[in-house]
């Protein structure tokens, strides 16, 4: 509160009363104002505070949509990409597919000529075996008749010499 000084002029000519009640009319209008300036000026802040919560949310809602905006082009950027990438894989398998399908018919084919070269080698060594078989079956019918030859030689002679013997 506010302490109102009355000059002594007024004061004499009003009197003690007077003067108090000029004192008490004062401060009351003093007070009104004061309520009503602080009531004038919490509307003009809440106005005012409206008014720039209504800005910001505006810059919200704006880079709401900024940011959608942005999240869309980017999916849309990262399906493109995506794809492309996707594209470039199958590519990279189906270059990889045909050089394993050439490798392998490569490998086909060196094994086939291998088989066969291995087939050529046991037919020759089997033809070999044969030969080898029909010289020892001759060797060994030679051999076996020149062993009966050689028996029945032996046995004549031990039946002549039995003859001897007996006569």
């Amino acid at each position: 509160m506010t302490v109102i000084a009355i000059p002594k002029a007024l004061r004499e000519r009003l009197g003690e009363e007077g003067s108090q009640g000029l004192v008490d009319i004062i401060s009351a209008i003093d007070e009104r104002a004061r309520e009503d300036s602080l009531r004038l000026l919490s509307e003009r802040f809440e106005r005012r505070l409206s008014e720039e919560i209504g800005k910001v949310n505006e810059r919200i809602t704006g880079l709401d949509e900024k940011i959608t905006s942005l999240e869309e082009r980017f999916e849309r950027r990262l399906s493109e990409e995506i794809g492309k990438v996707n594209e470039r894989i199958t590519l990279e398998i189906g270059k990889i597919n045909e050089r394993i399908t050439a490798e392998i018919g490569k490998l086909d084919e060196r094994i086939t000529i291998e088989i066969g070269k291995v087939n050529e080698r046991i037919t020759a060594e089997i033809g070999g075996l044969r030969q080898d078989m029909e010289r020892f079956r001759s060797e060994l019918i030679k051999w076996m008749f020149i062993f009966w030859v050689g028996q029945i030689a032996v046995l004549g002679g031990l039946i002549v010499g039995v003859f001897n013997l007996a006569r």
